[in-house]
């Protein structure tokens, strides 16, 4: 089951109801914040593997990174950058080892240059 409406990005109610839901369903919810949607609650309450968008929005970047660049994409700093933006914008100020968020542009500009 794959979710690509917008709902969910304001607590929507799920678009499924949680009583179609069964063990061995997938469940991919391109929504990527907040990073547990209803689908994806109600989804793994039922037993099913279920997964947001950040994966997807992780390698969109990536891919045209590659494409407009011509270089490899970095995706480590890419994937390190996605998830301090994703925390800072559900309003947690921290990193998941409870440092204190902040811009590195120089590291972000090195990582760059490096790919």
């Amino acid at each position: 089951l794959v979710n690509a409406t917008p709902l969910g990005m304001r607590g929507e109610p799920s678009p499924v109801p949680w009583r179609a839901m069964h063990r061995a369903l997938r469940v991919v919810d391109l929504v990527y914040a907040p990073p547990l949607t209803p689908l994806v609650q109600a989804a793994r309450r039922a037993g099913c593997r279920a997964v947001n968008g950040e994966g997807m929005l992780l390698y969109q970047g990536a891919l045209a990174f590659e494409r407009w660049t011509g270089r490899r994409a970095p995706l480590a700093a890419m994937r390190r950058a996605l998830r301090a933006a994703l925390r800072l914008a559900d309003g947690r100020q921290e990193s998941a080892r409870g440092r204190p968020l902040r811009a590195r542009p120089r590291a972000c500009r090195r990582a760059l240059r490096r790919a």
